[in-house]
């Protein structure tokens, strides 16, 4: 039942964006157009990575649709849920964090990896509550990204970190050595890069490293939709910081990678960043 639910929620998110099939597994979820069919037949699952980039592209809210397609209220759910408030900065973070510890209270009913997703989001609550950045130390030291629950974490913690943590927690996996199977720490990169350029962080050197890391780790995955963003950062990058050359250079690929994949909204943030 919840896979027919999900299957049908597929299609009706893509018919009413106006995509093919073709379109919505290239543009949107970085598959062929036959596992797009066989997703809004029933026959294939969503990935929750492939739920969440729905969920972004689209701007929808994750935990009400979460709550509609899933029938199973065990704690492996809750804390998905958990996983979408915690991204909204607006929601009641003391209210969040007494469900966390309702949920740690259950003790031997929880795994040992949902014990530890638990106290992770325990850890980020008290840090929006009190903004201890000590709280964040918890998550570095205890995150695992070999899935999509703890890189929603992780790609929550990157933009309550102070530079100095988040520098030192690239440093920590920059000799890393980039597998298939790395698409997470991908999106964790990314998001770091752009972090660090929002924040006027002005290592050259660093942030070249860090390009070129996420830049080899985008083509050993083939992971090539999340090119546009990963120019548009360094293309913001050398403009801040009055490189004129380099800037025009991100900027043209910027726009060359945003234009084949389809990437309106990209492409016009260039056009907006043009105009100032």
């Amino acid at each position: 039942m919840v896979q027919i639910k999900i299957a049908q929620f597929v299609k009706m998110i893509r018919k009413e964006h106006g995509y093919t099939q073709e379109d919505f597994g290239k543009k949107i979820l970085g598959i062929s157009k036959r596992q797009v069919t066989r997703l809004e037949s029933g026959e294939a699952e969503l990935s929750m990575e492939q739920f969440l980039s729905i969920i972004q592209i689209f701007n929808l809210d994750g935990a009400d649709i979460l709550s509609e397609l899933m029938t199973i209220k065990g704690p492996a759910i809750q804390i998905k849920k958990l996983l979408f408030e915690v991204e909204n900065p607006t929601n009641n973070f003391e209210h969040l964090l007494e469900q966390v510890e309702d949920l740690l209270d259950t003790g031997p009913k929880l795994s040992v990896y949902n014990q530890e997703q638990l106290m992770m989001l325990h850890s980020l609550c008290n840090y929006k509550i009190t903004q201890d950045a000590s709280y964040l130390d918890y998550i570095t030291n205890h995150v695992r990204l070999e899935n999509l629950e703890n890189y929603r974490i992780m790609n929550i913690t990157i933009y309550f970190y102070t530079n100095e943590q988040l520098v030192s927690y690239l440093k920590t996996i920059k000799q890393k050595k980039i597998k298939e199977n790395d698409a997470y720490l991908i999106k964790v990169l990314i998001n770091s890069l752009g972090s660090l350029v929002q924040r006027k962080y002005t290592d050259k050197e660093f942030i070249q490293e860090l390009f070129e890391q996420t830049r080899t780790a985008i083509i050993n995955n083939r992971a090539y939709i999340c090119f546009p963003l990963l120019y548009f950062h360094m293309m913001l990058f050398y403009k801040q910081t009055n490189n004129h050359d380099l800037y025009q250079a991100y900027k043209r690929k910027a726009v060359f990678f945003a234009e084949e994949y389809g990437n309106k909204t990209m492409v016009e943030n260039i056009e907006n960043e043009l105009a100032d």
